[in-house]
Order: C-alpha cells, then structure tokens, then sequence
C-alpha cells in the first residue's frame, strides 16, 4: 500500500495491512560462518548439507513470495471491493434521488387534485344552498295558499 493510502486508512481508522519487511529482510535463514575450528566444522556441515540448505532456501524465497503475492492480492481485491461499493452506493444514491423527486412530483399534483376536489365540493355546496332557499322560498308560499284556501274551507263551511 503506497504511503498516501496507508495515511487515508490511518485517519478512517482502518486496520493497518501487515508488514512483510522482516520477513522479506530474513528469508535466506543463513548466518555466514565464523572462523576457526568452529568456522571449519560449520563450512564442512553445510557442504554436506548443501541440496538439503538450498531446498529449505528455494523454498524460503517462494514462500516468501508467495506470502508479497497475497499481501498484494488482498490489498488490491479489497481496493476493488470498496471502488465496487462506492460504485454501487452512488448507483443507489441517484435512484433514490430519482424516485424523491417522482415523488414530489406525485405529491404536487395530489395536492392540486385535492384543491379542484375542494373547489367542487364548494361549488356543490353552494348551490345546493341556493336550491334549498328557493325550495324554502317555494314551501312558504305554498303553506300560504294553503292556509288561505283551508280559511275559504273554513268560511263556506261556517
């Protein structure tokens, strides 16, 4: 990881990816002999050894690029994972924004629909009150006929 993408990951608060520079530093496993007696034995038991050392030493450096290779692997998949997700996460953003403002446009003709309702039924309203007073107008003076004819009744009657 470059040192500007462990400074971002450092101030997120993110795991640190690990450090592979001791393992890399230490990989050969080998010390160079020292003088003398000891040197000497040393020197013989690694010339007989020598196929068995340079195995453990082939195998050492695989290993150790091997453990680079998935360092590496883990911190690009996990790159590409997140570069994903924050593709994913503006894709979802702008449809969200998308049907906000689908419904708003809902809500403004909801409310324009509402307002033609009220004016209707205002509408409605007043006419039926004028009809009413012209059918209380029309009743007055139909009980008045009838009062004065049940009175022209009453006087041939009488």
């Amino acid at each position: 990881m470059s040192g500007e993408r462990e400074a971002t990951a450092a101030a997120a608060g993110l795991p640190q990816p690990p450090d592979a520079a001791g393992v890399n530093a230490g990989w050969q496993a080998s010390a160079p002999p020292g003088g003398g007696l000891r040197g000497a034995l040393a020197r013989l038991l690694a010339w007989l050894l020598r196929p068995q050392l340079e195995a453990q030493h082939a195998w050492n450096a695989r290993q150790v690029q091997l453990d680079n290779a998935v360092l590496q692997y883990l911190q690009e998949r996990l790159a590409f994972t997140h570069a994903h997700y924050d593709a994913l996460l503006a894709t979802l953003g702008r449809r969200l924004d998308e049907a906000d403002e689908r419904h708003r446009l809902l809500e403004q003709e909801l409310v324009r629909h509402v307002h033609e309702l009220v004016e209707r039924i205002d509408l409605v309203l007043v006419e039926s009150g004028r009809g009413r007073l012209s059918t209380q107008g029309a009743l007055q003076e139909l009980r008045q006929r009838l009062e004065k004819a049940e009175q022209a009744l009453r006087d041939r009657s009488g």
